[in-house]
């Protein structure tokens, strides 16, 4: 949401107007791909609480890297889609396999690579192996690494796992191989999680890590915010309704985003509800009464 506001401005100009759109963590990302181009394997941790900016911004740099030059594989991991066993790493050959480089890699891995993509189990199968042994792990590890190494041949290389905490340990242990192979190599991997884990395995490999926190807006931060989240319906909110509405949400970008969805002002605390599970639940209800009527 608040990165939305001022994207093209922001990129180009590099000019972030609150916390959550500042400080530089869009440039801290943007140094490491700089330093990832010319040819050192980094990475980036963001994490920060639900709600809080990190798919947008993700989604923004990702955006940026490939008007820059990068091969790009950015994936959303979703517990119930990539928890079981090598889900995540399929998803991630998916988009893999159809980049620019990867026809480079030999028939064999490049047929093992896409069986893999799309039936992990059935790969294992037909090579006479169970999914969970060690020797198809580095089999696939393998293959996986020879398809990064032919893709960064052609291009630098992203990798982006939001909330990658939910991906299965299988496809993990196999993209920390990637990462370690892929030293002095223009490579560079961005991961998510709402917690902020310590020595995160699939990181060890990597020559540098940033370490990003979004965390909750300033009170002057807000009301930057709000003031370019509110420009097109050319209304302003007073500096008592600021006040209000920082108390209210306390910064958290989530809760501000609905609260001014629900037509927040200090005159309405009687119909707002005072949390945010009740305000994104009585807007549903005023979408289903719209679709309804």
């Amino acid at each position: 949401f608040f990165f939305k506001q001022k994207t093209a401005y922001e990129i180009y100009q590099c000019d972030w107007s609150s916390d959550v759109c500042s400080s530089d963590l869009f440039s801290m990302l943007v140094e490491s791909a700089t330093k990832a181009k010319r040819g050192g394997c980094v990475a980036a941790m963001v994490h920060g609480a639900s709600g809080s900016g990190k798919t947008t911004l993700l989604g923004l740099f990702s955006t940026f890297c490939e008007t820059q030059g990068f091969a790009s594989v950015r994936i959303r991991a979703v517990a119930d889609l990539h928890g079981s066993t090598l889900a995540l790493l399929s998803a991630v050959l998916t988009s893999a396999i159809q980049l620019p480089g990867a026809l480079a890699c030999s028939p064999e891995h490049l047929a093992l690579l896409r069986a893999v993509a799309a039936s992990p189990s059935a790969s294992a199968a037909h090579s006479g192996l169970t999914l969970d042994s060690s020797q198809f792990s580095e089999i696939v590890s393998d293959a996986t690494v020879a398809i990064f190494s032919e893709l960064e041949t052609e291009n630098p290389v992203l990798l982006v796992i939001d909330d990658y905490g939910v991906g299965d340990s299988a496809s993990l242990l196999i993209l920390t191989r990637v990462a370690a192979a892929m030293t002095d190599r223009r490579f560079m991997m961005v991961v998510s999680s709402r917690s902020h884990p310590r020595n995160a395995p699939l990181l060890a490999a990597f020559q540098s890590v940033r370490d990003l926190h979004l965390g909750d807006l300033s009170r002057e931060a807000l009301a930057q915010v709000v003031q370019s989240s509110t420009a097109e319906l050319k209304s302003r909110l007073s500096e008592r309704e600021l006040d209000k509405l920082y108390a209210a949400t306390g910064g958290h970008p989530l809760f501000i985003r609905e609260m001014l969805g629900a037509g927040f002002t200090a005159r309405q605390d009687d119909i707002i509800s005072p949390t945010l599970e009740g305000i994104i639940w009585g807007r549903s209800e005023e979408h289903t009464s719209e679709l309804q009527s």
